[in-house]
């Protein structure tokens, strides 16, 4: 089980597969992501799903995940709450 925040990534990654890592906390930045489970915050707009247990993603072809993600959409909070303007 992963814990705490997740390292700034000076690239922004193509998958984040972390889900049902409870401890795991504060904003990421991805194309995609599992994030379901988590206490992650999303701080762009980004493609998040929720897999069942069955689904081993690594194993996946990327058109058959980018399928998957579509059957199991997900959407991660903000780090932004409504008072936030963005800017912090």
């Amino acid at each position: 089980m992963l814990s705490g925040p997740l390292p700034t990534f000076a690239v922004t990654l193509s998958l984040l597969d972390v889900q049902n890592n409870s401890e795991l906390v504060g904003p990421f930045m991805s194309a995609l992501s599992t994030t379901c489970g988590t206490n992650l915050c999303t701080a762009a707009t980004t493609l998040q799903a929720c897999f069942p247990p069955s689904v081993q993603v690594m194993s996946l072809t990327v058109a058959l995940t980018y399928a998957l993600v579509f059957q199991h959409m997900f959407s991660a909070p903000s780090c932004y709450n409504d008072a936030d303007d963005g800017s912090t």
